[in-house]
């Protein structure tokens, strides 16, 4: 009643490939199991594995829905709470030219798994573009890219460092990567539009 097409059959979240199989005596098959999420929270299908012999199987199919739930919790070690105060803009002391001053950014991986992600640095904002690739700029993050883990916190260490005696405005993105923009929870206009144009 469910199968969607030949070769695959769709059971709420889960895809399963093949649908139907044969097997001799000794010989083994890879199921394939695609979970493709369309809600947050814990998913559980129940399958039957039916045998031509009129002998069953029964399996169940479990998989997390996890909505993309990133937050700063501290800025130089003072704890914030960005969701009732949410801030764009970091000030940094008058740093002399050539030399180097730092703050730091701590972020908190609120959602049960792993986020890959890379910083964007860059001159000019744009609401309606997503800067990927980093520019010339006075800013620097560290660590640039990497894995924030499920229930996280990581420390991202920001430096100025700048040429002449002048001010410097310039802007970062925090990138997730392989995340879709349903999968974000609240996402600011800038994203929603890049997404809408970068289908």
């Amino acid at each position: 009643m469910k199968q969607t097409d030949v070769d695959s059959i769709r059971i709420g979240s889960f895809t399963l490939n093949p649908s139907e199989f044969y097997l001799q005596q000794g010989n083994a098959i890879d199921i394939y199991v695609t979970f493709q999420p369309e809600c947050e929270g814990n998913l559980e299908e129940k399958l039957i594995l039916a045998c031509d012999n009129q002998t069953s199987e029964y399996y169940k199919v479990t998989g997390t829905g996890a909505m993309l739930d990133l937050d700063i919790v501290s800025v130089d070690d003072k704890e914030v709470d960005f969701k009732a105060n949410p801030f764009e803009t970091m000030y940094f002391e008058n740093t002399n030219p050539t030399s180097k001053s730092r703050r730091t950014i701590k972020i908190k991986n609120s959602a049960p798994i792993g986020v890959p992600f890379h910083w964007s640095v860059y001159r000019q904002k744009n609401s309606n573009k997503i800067s990927l690739a980093d520019e010339e700029t006075h800013y620097s993050i560290q660590p640039a890219q990497g894995k924030i883990q499920g229930g996280e916190t990581l420390e991202f260490e920001v430096f100025f460092s700048p040429q002449h005696a002048e001010p410097y405005f310039e802007f970062a993105d925090l990138i997730v990567e392989d995340i879709p923009i349903n999968a974000v929870r609240s996402p600011p206009e800038g994203l929603k539009n890049f997404a809408a144009a970068n289908q």
